[in-house]
């Protein structure tokens, strides 16, 4: 096998390692319909025993709409997160010396593995901080 080759299937192998990694994340973070066959020993429910949407209405009020502002200021929470620790990752894997023994192709492995965990938590905390919750805005007292 010659050089160029070689780096064709490497290149094959690692496209191919990515397109299944991003297709097996977008399955397990997507929604699935519940199957709607019914087993045998459970009788059927016929429609006029299923409940109207009036009567699903949740008895708690439910938060409005989030604000471009709150918006923005989550997406800004999740990429200073991000970026933060990503600094601190590469930072950890590339400028210590007692990790100077490990090859770096291991230390790329872990990073990619780590960002995926770090993609996750950023976005979790950009949600947190830009959803519309009464647990970040003070209380309003009504008597003064």
């Amino acid at each position: 096998m010659d050089k160029y080759s070689r780096i064709l299937f490497a290149l094959l192998f690692v496209g191919l390692a990515v397109f299944r990694l991003v297709r097996y994340v977008q399955l397990g973070t997507g929604r699935r319909r519940i199957s709607a066959i019914p087993s045998t020993s459970v009788p059927v429910i016929s429609s006029a025993e299923i409940p109207k949407s009036a009567d699903l209405v949740p008895t708690t009020q439910t938060a409005g709409p989030i604000s471009a502002g709150r918006r923005a200021l989550g997406t800004l929470a999740a990429v200073a997160t991000w970026l933060v620790a990503n600094g601190l990752l590469w930072t950890a894997l590339f400028s210590f010396q007692y990790l100077e023994g490990i090859p770096v192709f291991w230390r790329l492995f872990l990073g990619v593995l780590a960002n995926l965990y770090l993609i996750r938590l950023s976005r979790d905390i950009g949600k947190r901080v830009g959803a519309k919750s009464d647990t970040l805005l003070p209380p309003v007292n009504p008597l003064t």
